[in-house]
């Protein structure tokens, strides 16, 4: 049906290297394949359906994990018909590449909604009032910082709606990039604060500063997203490239100054947390006095069930009586609070699918504390079930390695020989205030921690 050799004309005429044709070949021998295996008689009958299928994961032409490889050649494919190969005029092969290109468009669109989407998502209801850090209130007094920074709330949600019912009219990407390049909203805003100077509600942007921003020149039609901030109740006066400064304004000019607020407070210490920050988490602006644990504390319980913030106010007392404490470098890992006491690590605590859970190693205790070793496996014995035992990608018992895998643990538990994994196991699923204490006190033995 297809024309490898003309295929492969075009690929050169891209001065792809040969690495890359080779591979592009190979993915249309594949997917010649998966054509001739379909049933399909004439291109005039291919449809969507057609590259739903064959992009796929786990079909027989189509391993997972190649899924971007086999997006790329679809694409390379319409790209090749549109310039003329394969014989163009040829029943059904432009419209096999028209399939092709809206398959795709629809793909790009439903990728930008349900980022944006996810976004707005992620806010959380602000309290009626709180208490701001009185060197971001910038003039204002902490009622008119609170009403702005919920009217900044409504707009920004306000801004991902929009975008959600038209996303290409906002400059989103109607072709396959990284994540990055959908964080156009926070980009373009803060970089208004960063190369700017806020005076009386308005922000004078260095027009230079600006465009040669990084967070600004990874992003490609910055015009849409300026022309869309102005849709939603932006003033953008003097906007252009050629210029040497330009204005940022709205009716409210007390969101004006929150966001230059917000954004200041991002920079000064909130890059870890993104899903927070793209939240406008009040926190990040809130009085420190006013903070009964760390920032970054409050941040992560303001998204956590009640019953893990229960057990965390818990964990995080007995973390300090031992030294640990939050290190604002590093406040989280695996999406947990982080008590750290030098290079070590506290117990982490965190919740997933199975409630309330811990991550954490042992190797000596079923040694040297084996009752309490069993009592903790009868806690949780799901911790210690061997499915395979104690197996994942690192190591592999069955194949009698000659050099055993670091990752490896072996030991006794109730007279058996077990095997966890120190990558990929000794998770602890359905912690609560009554039964983190046995885990912790194991975990401290373990750790020498006093």
């Amino acid at each position: 049906m297809l024309d490898k050799q003309e295929f492969s004309d075009y690929l050169v005429s891209k001065r792809r290297n040969e690495k890359a044709v080779s591979d592009s070949l190979k993915a249309f021998e594949e997917f010649q394949r998966f054509l001739d295996e379909s049933g399909l008689e004439r291109l005039s009958d291919f449809t969507q359906d057609h590259i739903f299928n064959y992009i796929q994961p786990n079909k027989k032409t189509n391993r997972r994990g190649n899924i971007e490889n086999a997006n790329k050649f679809m694409l390379d494919l319409a790209a090749a018909i549109a310039k003329g190969f394969y014989g163009a005029d040829e029943a059904g092969v432009k419209h096999m590449a028209s399939e092709i290109n809206a398959y795709y468009l629809k793909q790009y669109e439903g990728t930008a909604v349900r980022y944006v989407n996810k976004r707005a998502s992620h806010f959380l209801p602000l309290p009626e009032e709180f208490a701001v850090n009185s060197a971001l209130l910038y003039g204002l007094t902490n009622s008119q910082f609170v009403a702005a920074f919920k009217a900044l709330h409504g707009l920004i949600k306000d801004i991902y709606d929009n975008i959600a019912s038209a996303p290409f009219d906002w400059g989103y990407p109607d072709f396959l990039t990284t994540d990055g390049y959908y964080n156009r909203v926070n980009d373009i805003l803060f970089a208004f604060v960063y190369c700017g100077t806020l005076n009386s509600g308005v922000i004078t942007v260095d027009a230079n500063k600006f465009f040669t921003d990084n967070a600004v020149k990874r992003h490609k039609k910055v015009e849409l997203m300026v022309a869309g901030f102005q849709r939603i109740g932006f003033k953008i006066s003097g906007f252009s490239k050629k210029a040497e400064e330009f204005s940022v304004s709205s009716n409210n000019p007390h969101i004006i100054t929150a966001i230059s607020a917000y954004a200041t407070a991002v920079k000064q210490g909130f890059g870890m947390f993104d899903k927070e920050r793209n939240a406008y988490t009040y926190r990040a602006v809130e009085c420190p006095t006013a903070q009964e644990y760390e920032m970054s504390f409050h941040v992560m319980m303001d998204y956590a069930p009640a019953e893990l913030v229960k057990i965390q106010r818990w964990l995080h007392a007995e973390a300090y009586k031992c030294g640990y404490k939050i290190d604002p470098k590093e406040p989280a890992e695996k999406e947990m609070v982080l008590y750290k006491k030098g290079s070590k690590k506290f117990l982490l605590v965190g919740w997933n699918d199975s409630g309330v859970s811990s991550k954490t190693i042992f190797r000596n205790v079923f040694d040297t504390h084996k009752e309490q070793a069993e009592q903790l496996a009868r806690t949780f014995p799901d911790t210690f079930k061997q499915d395979r035992k104690g197996i994942c990608g690192h190591c592999d018992i069955r194949k009698k390695q000659a050099k055993p895998c670091a990752m490896k643990i072996s030991y006794k538990l109730f007279g058996e020989e077990l095997h966890n994994c120190a990558y990929a196991s000794f998770w602890f699923g359905g912690v609560t205030l009554d039964n983190i204490g046995g885990l912790l006190d194991l975990f401290k033995i373990e750790n020498k921690i006093k």
